[in-house]
C-alpha cells in the first residue's frame, strides 16, 4: 500500500509524532488523532490525514499536541 492509503498503528503513528505510545492512545482516546478510525476492533490512523494535520502545524496554523 502507498503512503496515500498507509493506516498507521497508534505505536506508529506516535513514532511520527514523537511522541510516547501512552501519549497516542491518550489521543486517540479523546479523539485528537486525526484520521482515526476502527478496522473491526482495531484502532488505526491515515498517515496521509496525520501528515498533512503536522504540516498545518509547521506551518504556523496552529499546534497538534497543544
Amino acid at each position: 500500500m502507498d503512503e496515500q492509503g498507509q493506516l498507521l498503528k497508534i505505536p506508529e503513528a506516535a513514532a511520527r509524532l514523537r511522541i510516547s505510545r501512552s501519549r497516542a492512545y491518550e489521543m486517540a482516546q479523546a479523539g485528537e488523532l486525526p484520521g482515526l478510525m476502527r478496522v473491526g476492533k482495531l484502532l488505526r490512523v491515515s498517515a496521509r490525514r496525520l501528515d498533512e494535520w503536522v504540516d498545518q502545524a509547521s506551518a504556523g496554523r496552529g499546534t497538534p499536541m497543544g
